[in-house]
C-alpha cells in the first residue's frame, strides 16, 4: 500500500520498471545522486510533500546509473513509513519522521543544521539583508541567529509581522513588500561601495 501511493505520488511507474530487481538497498545518500538529477521537494502544505525529479533521460539509460537511482527509491520506500509521516502534527514531528530519513540524517537537529546557514552568515564578507517574519508559523523567531549581527557587522536583519511569505501590500492589486527594501539595501550598499 505504501509503495502504491509513494508511486502514484511521483508518478514513476516508468523508471520503476526498469530498476525494481536492485530494490531492496541501505539508505540513501543524496550526494551519490546529484550529478543524475536535479531533486525539488515541493510542499503544498506542511504535510503534504509531492518529489519531482527532472531526470537526464540518457544518464538513465545508463546501466551504472540505475543502481544510484534505486538507491534513492529505496531511501523513501523502505525506510519511510509515509502514512505516519503524513499525520504528523508539527513540522518538526514531519521532519523527524519523513525529511531525515529522505536524507540520510539521525536527528532532526543535525537536518536543521545541514539546511541552516548560520555558520555560513559568520564569513559573510559583504553586506547581506535578511528578511523574516517574527510570527511565521514555519521558521519559529527562536531560530533566528540574532547574536551573529554581533559577530559580523556585514549581516543585517529585518524582522517583520507578516506570517510566513506574507510580504505583500495593497488590498485590490497586491504586491510583494521584500522588493521595497531590498532594492532599498542594494542601492544604499552600492552607494557606500562607490564611495569607498
Amino acid at each position: 500500500m505504501q509503495q502504491g501511493i509513494l508511486l502514484e505520488r511521483i508518478q514513476w511507474q516508468n523508471i520503476w520498471v526498469n530498476i525494481k530487481k536492485i530494490i531492496p538497498l541501505k539508505r540513501l545518500f543524496l550526494q551519490e545522486t546529484l550529478s543524475i538529477y536535479k531533486r525539488q521537494i515541493i510542499q503544498l502544505s506542511p504535510f503534504v510533500i509531492i518529489i519531482w525529479l527532472q531526470v537526464d533521460k540518457k544518464q538513465l539509460k545508463l546501466e551504472k546509473n540505475y543502481f544510484q537511482i534505486a538507491h534513492f527509491i529505496s531511501a523513501i520506500l523502505i525506510n519511510i513509513n509515509l502514512e505516519d509521516a503524513l499525520e504528523a502534527k508539527t513540522s518538526k514531528e514531519f521532519d523527524k519522521l519523513f525529511q531525515i530519513k529522505l536524507h540520510g540524517m539521525k536527528t532532526v537537529n543535525e537536518y536543521y543544521e545541514f539546511l541552516g546557514c548560520v555558520d555560513d552568515l559568520k564569513n559573510v564578507k559583504i553586506p547581506i539583508l535578511c528578511i523574516n517574519s517574527r510570527d511565521d508559523p514555519i521558521l519559529h523567531y527562536s531560530t533566528i541567529p540574532y547574536y551573529i549581527t554581533k559577530v559580523n557587522q556585514n549581516v543585517i536583519f529585518l524582522i517583520t509581522k507578516t506570517r510566513h511569505v506574507g510580504w505583500f501590500e495593497g488590498l485590490l492589486n497586491p504586491r510583494r513588500w521584500y522588493i521595497k527594501p531590498t532594492l532599498q539595501f542594494l542601492n544604499f550598499a552600492t552607494e557606500i561601495n562607490n564611495n569607498n
